[in-house]
């Protein structure tokens, strides 16, 4: 077992590449005192980089929860998606219903139009039919 010394906790720090006030954390959860002389072992419970079994089954797990929730997500935005085809289908039903409500208004609007040029001309004959039956008993008895 090798013994590391270091002049300062700055130094310390930076050999470890963490701040010096995470060092101060790791060093007061794993009991290790800050005294310029380290082992293998210090350094290795002051960088943070040692799992124990516990840390590994916790990790283990919380992975498995993370893929379990991914794959919960992924099969609702599977449903999500089959639900917008379908809505995007029904308002293509729906666009195309009222293209042909349009459109059956339109003619029917165009047909009415028609009647009632139809009906002026017939009132326009009539009258003009009316005014010649005047004049001519007006000629008669005039």
């Amino acid at each position: 077992m090798s013994i590391q010394q270091f002049n300062s906790i700055k130094e310390l720090a930076e050999y470890l590449d963490i701040s010096r006030t995470t060092l101060y954390k790791r060093a007061k959860e794993s009991g290790v005192k800050l005294n310029g002389r380290y082992s293998n072992k210090d350094l290795e419970q002051l960088s943070g980089v040692q799992l124990t079994e516990q840390n590994a089954d916790d990790l283990n797990t919380e992975v498995n929860k993370d893929e379990q929730l991914l794959n919960t997500l992924l099969e609702q935005l599977k449903i999500k998606d089959q639900q917008i085809e379908s809505l995007n289908n029904q308002l293509d039903v729906s666009q195309k219903l009222v293209d042909q409500s349009q459109q059956l208004q339109l003619q029917t609007q165009m047909q009415l139009e028609s009647e009632k040029n139809k009906v002026l001309e017939l009132e326009t004959t009539v009258s003009d039919l009316e005014d010649s039956k005047i004049s001519w008993w007006k000629r008669l008895f005039s």
